[in-house]
């Protein structure tokens, strides 16, 4: 399933004194979209009760949340599909007044950022598996870079000693990790894949393509490689 042109509104809304146009999926789509992430979650939740390890404490420190994984995620692909910038005014201004009927159990906007980092890895396996288009022959390919520190704080950085690697994009030298991403000449997602900062865009194996279109870094190393199995 990919989400498209013909599955959106396009609607003219007044947010803080700004007319905005915004591409809205339609209702119908976004029911759709839920059906299958509920079922998908449904699935997951199943093999993530059957492999983890089940924790001895009788107690549980955190409640349940009256929102359910799948609108969770239903939200988060809403607002990266909408023209939205600011996750706050669309969840606030859009999905808790002009979507309430299809969300009844809304929570706060503090409390929806913190069930985001819940919905995380089903969220990524749910786009790996259901989301992504179809190679059409033409593809985009670019990355951008994950910064974790300042370059100044590399030498003293814990989080992620020993993951993350020095790297280099177009705005100059970074540490931490790539996100590299492919679409087609329609726009939509192919793949994605995060790796260490040290990694170029034709070292990870997105998806085979036919004609590969890529920032000027990337085909320039192309280009060098290819060169260089012929001296």
């Amino acid at each position: 399933m990919v989400i498209s042109e013909n599955c959106c509104n396009f609607k003219v809304l007044k947010i803080k004194s700004l007319q905005t146009i915004i591409a809205m999926i339609t209702e119908d789509k976004v029911t759709e979209i839920f059906c299958i992430a509920d079922d998908f979650c449904k699935v997951f939740d199943a093999q993530m009760e059957k492999y983890t390890i089940k924790s001895n404490l009788k107690r549980k420190y955190h409640r349940e949340s009256t929102m359910s994984k799948a609108e969770i995620m239903v939200i988060i692909i809403l607002f990266h599909s909408s023209g939205f910038r600011c996750l706050k005014h669309f969840y606030k201004e859009y999905v808790c007044v002009h979507l309430r009927h299809l969300f009844p159990k809304v929570v706060s906007y503090n409390r929806f950022v913190e069930l985001q980092k819940t919905v995380a890895i089903p969220l990524a396996i749910f786009i790996k598996k259901v989301l992504l288009g179809k190679c059409t022959g033409i593809s985009f390919v670019d990355s951008t870079p994950l910064r974790v520190c300042r370059n100044q704080r590399i030498l003293i950085h814990k989080t992620f000693k020993g993951i993350a690697q020095r790297g280099k994009c177009s705005m100059g030298w970074f540490f931490g990790f790539k996100l590299h991403l492919i679409c087609n000449e329609k726009g939509e997602l192919l793949n994605f894949m995060i790796t260490p900062g040290g990694i170029d865009g034709l070292s990870g194996n997105l998806v085979g393509i036919s004609i590969n279109i890529g920032s000027m870094e990337i085909m320039a190393k192309w280009m060098k490689r290819k060169v260089s199995k012929y001296k």
